[in-house]
């Protein structure tokens, strides 16, 4: 059964997708489905906070230490 979510749900799941790797956004978002599918009323705030739970298991920094040192602005 699909989520109704207010625009600003919506964008705000947007957002938070925005830091993770393409592979996983989708994954996030079916994650976060999955959490609030039981939850009586679904308000931005709950969307937020479940949202930000997720994405901590799915973000990944990226890692500086494995640079090549050859930047395109490097002579």
């Amino acid at each position: 059964m699909p989520l109704a979510l207010s625009d600003e749900s919506l964008s705000m799941l947007m957002r938070l997708s925005e830091p993770l790797l393409p592979v996983d956004r989708s994954k996030f978002l079916a994650d976060v489905a999955h959490e609030l599918k039981d939850a009586a009323e679904i308000g931005d705030g709950l969307v937020g906070r479940v949202g930000r739970e997720v994405q901590a298991r799915y973000f990944r920094p990226i890692d500086l230490s494995r640079g090549t040192g050859a930047g395109r602005h490097r002579k």
